[in-house]
């Protein structure tokens, strides 16, 4: 396009040239004056002209791959889930409601992935110490004592003093734990981790009716489950 425009504007000056016309003024050629600043006119515009749809669409793409950078849904779903695990905990009396679920971690030599476990949410009774902080990538391995509790998909009530030495006691003894009550956590089907009631005080563990433990955490399991199945489904769609 600009060659065109610019073939035409050197036919027009070249037939002022065969004119033999006296151009000048002050010593300045006004024509061909006017023809450079045309040349650049035009060599502007078409610039313009091609840079804008380039400009567009890098300033598309941009919007499409930013990201916000916790939606909206992440806010009012772990809140939720924080208020069910609170209820929870009020309505058994004890120290601690807890999330923990499952999740991959790294792969082994042989490329077998590592399964390892998270608590991910957790309610605490005041001046009672959080215990998250110290179930972050764990082995499932090293909880097997635990998890069998769950492998019948019952809730179960249980003393750490009472099982077996084995990693999993260590750990709930050394949070103060004195018993716990345990069901598991599923996704589509899936056995993807567990919830987890503790208490931490004897008075408080002579109180408990544990006939009245698995309603109350089953009911609460099952609203975890909701909560949690629809976060993952918002984030896929976010993909």
């Amino acid at each position: 396009m600009i060659y065109y425009i610019t073939s035409i504007l050197n036919n027009i000056q070249a037939q002022y040239d065969t004119q033999l016309t006296d151009n000048e003024v002050g010593g300045v050629d006004i024509v061909g004056s006017w023809m450079e600043v045309g040349l650049v006119a035009v060599a502007l515009v078409a610039g313009v002209f091609f840079a804008l749809p380039v400009l567009y669409k890098a300033i598309e793409t941009r919007k499409k791959k930013k990201k916000t950078y916790l939606p909206n849904n992440y806010w009012r779903c772990n809140s939720r889930v924080h208020e069910i695990l609170t209820e929870l905990r009020v309505e058994l009396d004890c120290a601690r409601t807890q999330v923990v679920q499952f999740h991959n971690g790294g792969s082994f030599f042989d490329g077998n992935s590592m399964a390892k476990l998270t608590m991910t949410h957790e309610s605490v009774r005041t001046g009672v110490s959080p215990e998250s902080p110290n179930w972050r990538d764990l082995q499932m391995s090293t909880m097997h004592h635990l998890l069998e509790k769950t492998k019948d998909g019952k809730c179960t009530f249980n003393l750490p003093i009472e099982d077996g030495d084995n990693y999993s006691k260590q750990q709930l003894m050394a949070a103060n734990v004195l018993a716990y009550s345990i069901i598991p956590l599923y996704k589509n089907n899936y056995f993807s981790g567990f919830v987890m009631c503790q208490w931490c005080s004897w008075s408080k563990v002579d109180e408990i009716v544990e006939s009245n433990i698995p309603d109350l955490l089953i009911a609460a399991r099952n609203k975890l489950q909701i909560e949690l199945d629809r976060e993952q489904m918002k984030k896929m769609k976010i993909k």
